[in-house]
């Protein structure tokens, strides 16, 4: 009988832009050549941040993910949501990892998947009845790992701690670099030699060895070194025929892999085989130095000490709020329901923004990957109001993140704003649990240095080339074929001993895939009622250069002053359903003041529902001059913008799990002159819904 070969791409990416990029250069064209092979079994994994972040920038893959899985081609695999290293990890936040991924993948697709993909394949013996205990029965286990339990052939076995069993799969390092060697410079010489020789042996027909791989390899890694993606594909199309055809092996689904050929426990501890190599090399791209391996890493790294305390205090936020919010249900005493929403999403964020934790190269200061987290602290503030739900204004800092913020509360609404620029930097409503500024999830292209912090993004001085298309090609139009000497541009990701033997050169299609242009980043967490002013056609202001807020009579007040001579004044107010903000300019000067003023919001109504279904059938501006907003078809209310004065101009634009709508209005103030206008974010309920596509 021939030996069994799961074949399994990894996809994985952060809520960023990024994987807007990685879609357009991988997913979709690796999907689509996945699924002209009807045949061939398929095994997919697919991290919970990247299924959120396609569902916002760009759903195809999703939809062929879903295609293949209702056509019996694909099988999912589960994980941790945000692909946090789950050795280096608290087991209380692996736990909700796994079931925040669980319910994301059957949200999102119908299944409940029931083999485990290891983030970065680190091994740790306790997580085995985490694992189990989720409902999982397969797992992928390195060849490394296995080798140092003893196991001397490529069998499938079978793990326990007391009640619970793993069945263990063997992922096969040299078969990855093997596979991926063939794709990208169309040599499956090697590849095939090796299945071959694996298939003579006596006990072949036990043997079970797993291509594992990133699917960024079938062309995203490769268009960052400059290959054209399209003929990445092209060769993975001949290579699956070649195997489809090989009666030597036989393409499986993991969940039809042989039996158990015994049991094999405990297993030792276990690391990534490409962590340790990323250390021990430092020209690799994720070589991070003065580290033996990657357990002296784990164990060692300052970096991952401070983001452990990080996260623990959090952490441990978290369990406060949840012992109350169970002992408020059994007492009865207070309206948990909103309380327990908020809570959910302070969780949300906070294992969103672990994103790939302990991974080599992956975070550090200023990575809003990680820090990003701290917003989940003004969520556990707002559970707390919803809890005890009354009138107060205070200064506090909700965020935790060494500002304070203006807290304005009339029992049922709340809103915090930033002690510089006076943004509007969240709002909630208490008696729901829903958000409807904030964005906290995103995580924009750009440095983090506090919640509060307006994100500094920098333009990009060139525009990506992108494929027009996803077919499979050998050559296309303004690429050329480039003859390169091993190791070539692809060399940092793959074994020395694996160009021995080759014939030279390499050809490549290449091109630039930097243009002529700017790139401008999607922007993110601007929040609302962000100031960008212009006086007599200088310019444009910083939109932080406010001093402190203060608390009123009504609310918050924040002054700035322009130019000598000009004041404008900002004051907070909350009315049924609405944030109102009373702007008044006073020209105090001698000369007249011509001011162009443009006010941003960055809107997410019902930001929890924004995460769960394509933007499409989930979000849309309404185009109205008088009265523009954003409407979220699931939920179905929106935001609008009301004023008291005409604008002059209204723009309507994407950000980052949100949209974002700009007035420009244009004053002209004759010396002692002032004028005022009001800017209401108004919710209001919208009856058209729409249903999900898939």
């Amino acid at each position: 009988m021939p030996i069994s070969i799961p074949l399994i791409f990894h996809l994985n990416q952060h809520l960023t832009e990024e994987a807007h990029l990685a879609s357009r250069t991988c997913y979709k064209g690796l999907l689509r050549v996945l699924r002209s092979h009807p045949s061939l079994p398929v095994n997919i994994q697919i991290s919970g941040t990247l299924i959120h972040a396609l569902q916002w920038l760009d759903p195809e893959p999703l939809q062929l993910i879903w295609e293949g899985l209702r056509a019996g081609q694909f099988e999912l695999l589960g994980s941790t949501y945000a692909q946090n290293v789950a050795y280096a990890s608290d087991d209380w936040d692996n736990q909700r990892q796994i079931d925040m991924h669980l319910e994301v993948i059957h949200d999102t697709f119908g299944v409940t998947p029931v083999t485990f993909w290891n983030p970065e394949g680190s091994w740790r013996q306790s997580l085995l009845p985490l694992i189990a205990g989720a409902g999982y029965r397969f797992t992928l286990l390195e060849d490394f790992t296995l080798a140092q339990a003893r196991l001397a052939e490529p069998v499938v076995v079978t793990s326990q701690v007391g009640a619970h069993i793993l069945t263990l799969v063997y992922d096969d390092q040299q078969l990855k670099h093997l596979f991926n060697f063939a794709v990208w410079f169309s040599r499956p010489g090697q590849l095939q030699s090796y299945l071959m020789s694996r298939a003579d042996h006596p006990n072949a027909s036990q043997h079970c060895l797993a291509y594992a791989g990133n699917a960024e390899a079938m062309g995203y890694l490769g268009w960052q070194e400059g290959i054209v993606p399209n003929q990445v594909w092209h060769r993975l199309d001949q290579v699956l025929s070649l195997l489809e055809a090989l009666p030597e092996i036989q393409l499986i689904h993991l969940t039809n892999a042989p039996p158990s050929a015994g049991n094999l426990s405990p297993i030792p501890d276990g690391s990534a085989t490409w962590m340790d190599v990323a250390l021990a090399e430092p020209e690799h791209p994720n070589h991070e130095a003065d580290y033996e391996d990657w357990f002296d890493f784990n164990e060692n790294s300052p970096k991952l000490d401070h983001y452990r305390d990080f996260f623990g205090e959090i952490r441990a936020g978290l369990q406060r709020l949840d012992e109350t919010l169970d002992e408020k249900n059994e007492e009865k005493s207070a309206p948990v329901k909103p309380a327990r929403a908020l809570y959910k999403a302070a969780l949300h964020n906070y294992l969103s923004h672990q994103y790939e934790f302990a991974c080599v190269g992956v975070g550090g200061e200023g990575y809003r990957g990680w820090e990003g987290a701290q917003a989940s602290w003004a969520l556990m503030r707002a559970a707390e109001w919803a809890l005890d739900p009354h009138p107060f204004a205070k200064v506090e800092d909700v965020n935790g993140d060494g500002q304070e913020e203006i807290v304005i509360c009339d029992g049922e609404r709340a809103i915090v704003t930033t002690p510089a620029g006076g943004r509007l930097l969240y709002w909630f409503d208490l008696t729901t649990g829903k958000q409807y500024v904030g964005n906290q999830r995103a995580v924009p292209e750009a440095p983090y240095e506090s919640d509060a912090a307006l994100p500094e993004l920098e333009p990009l001085p060139y525009e990506y080339w992108l494929p027009e298309d996803y077919r499979p090609q050998a050559i296309i139009p303004g690429a050329k074929l480039t003859a390169e000497s091993a190791p070539t541009r692809m060399g940092k990701y793959l074994p020395d001993w694996i160009w021995e033997g080759e014939r030279e050169p390499f050809e490549l299609l290449t091109r630039e895939v930097r243009e002529p242009g700017t790139h401008i980043p999607l922007p993110a967490q601007r929040r609302g009622f962000v100031d960008y002013i212009v006086v007599d056609g200088e310019e444009e202001a910083e939109p932080g250069a406010w001093i402190e807020g203060e608390i009123g009579d009504s609310g918050a007040v924040y002054t700035q002053t322009p130019v000598d001579g000009l004041t404008l004044s900002k004051r907070y107010a909350l009315e049924d359903d609405a944030v109102v903000v009373t702007y008044k300019w006073e020209n105090e000067g001698d000369a007249p003041r011509s001011v162009s003023w443009r006010v941003l919001n960055e809107l997410c109504p019902d930001y929890a529902s924004f995460l769960e279904m394509e933007r499409e059938a989930v979000v849309e501006f309404v185009e109205d001059e008088e009265r523009p907003g954003v409407a979220n078809m699931a939920a179905r209310e929106g935001v609008f913008v009301h004023t008291d004065r005409p604008a002059t101009d209204v723009s309507y634009d994407d950000a980052l799990l949100a949209l974002e709508i700009g007035l420009t209005f244009q004053l002209d103030l004759a010396p002692g002159e002032s004028e005022a206008v009001t800017v209401r974010l108004l919710r209001e309920a919208i009856e058209k819904s729409k249903k999900r596509r898939r």
